[in-house]
């Protein structure tokens, strides 16, 4: 009897042990300390979403064995994940190459915001040496694109009695999203939102990129591009004195001196996408005149 329960103890730690990389080890906790808690419902809580995808991975599919690609892809979840896992992130789901996580469930994280910036600025570092190592032998890396979010959201188990998962449901999903394709606009990797960047101000190192309305939102939002934690702010202090110089006269309506900044900006960062995204804008302000009811909004026509 008592070698059976050694095995039975020994099969139930097997199998929680690989239940665990499923789901969130610590949603697997929650649900053996309360087994209540696996019906479908929810909390309503504010948490921090990240959402992820790789640049022209539709083309790269063309060009890979199956097989090799699953391959490389796991390489490359682990890389990230370890990353997001390593800050308090739960993974909510892997979408094709896209990953989607959160902050602030299921277990509370009063730093939620400021664990899941670092988590992207570890993934972004994890996926350039990942990358840098592929090069090195001759294949594609990948170049990932994050977005990230606070606001409200339900989180819980959704779905049928048979079948749940455990995900959130809350516009703060789609914006993380939104934010995540904005980067094809400005040639960036990481950008946020300014409920992500106000209240980690004194963590990070934050461009205010601009202020834009998404495809299909009439909302105006910030958007910001962490450049690094709090100790890096002496690095990039010249350069964002004269991109925030040039971003006020931007605003303003003041083109022809807002195209000189921007110019004295990219000099010094000739490889800053930013800077050539609103070197054009301005130029075709002034050839064009001001636009109607300018305010610095952007709108945007694609996602």
């Amino acid at each position: 009897e008592i070698a059976r329960l050694s095995d039975a103890v020994e099969n139930m730690r097997s199998g929680l042990e690989i239940f665990g990389r499923y789901v969130s080890k610590t949603l697997v906790q929650q649900i053996m300390r309360s087994p209540a808690s696996s019906g479908v419902g929810g909390t309503r809580r504010e948490v921090t979403v990240m959402f992820t995808d790789i640049e022209g991975f539709s083309r790269l599919t063309e060009t890979m064995e199956p097989e090799l690609l699953t391959s490389r892809l796991s390489r490359y979840f682990e890389a990230l994940g370890s990353a997001i896992t390593a800050n308090r992130g739960t993974i909510d789901k892997y979408i094709g190459d896209s990953i989607m996580a959160f902050w602030n469930a299921p277990e509370t994280d009063p730093q939620h915001v400021a664990n899941a910036c670092r988590a992207a600025l570890q993934a972004a570092a994890a996926g350039h040496a990942l990358s840098d190592k592929w090069r090195q032998r001759g294949r594609p890396g990948f170049r990932t694109r994050f977005g990230l979010h606070t606001g409200p959201a339900v989180v819980g188990n959704v779905g049928a009695r048979e079948r749940i998962n455990y995900t959130l449901v809350g516009q703060v999903a789609n914006q993380a999203s939104r934010l995540e394709g904005m980067n094809k606009v400005y040639g960036t990797e990481i950008l946020a939102s300014g409920e992500v960047a106000r209240p980690t101000s004194g963590l990070f190192v934050w461009r205010h990129i601009d202020r834009v309305v998404a495809v299909g939102t009439t909302e105006a939002h910030d958007v910001y591009e962490p450049m690094g934690e709090n100790a890096s702010r002496a690095e990039h202090a010249a350069f964002l004195a004269v991109w925030d110089k040039a971003r006020d006269a931007y605003v303003a309506g003041r083109f022809e001196e807002a195209l000189a900044g921007f110019r004295a900006a990219a000099a010094m960062r000739e490889e800053d996408a930013p800077c050539h995204v609103f070197i054009g804008r301005c130029e075709t302000f002034l050839r064009e005149g001001l636009p109607a009811g300018w305010d610095g909004t952007w709108h945007m026509d694609r996602k």
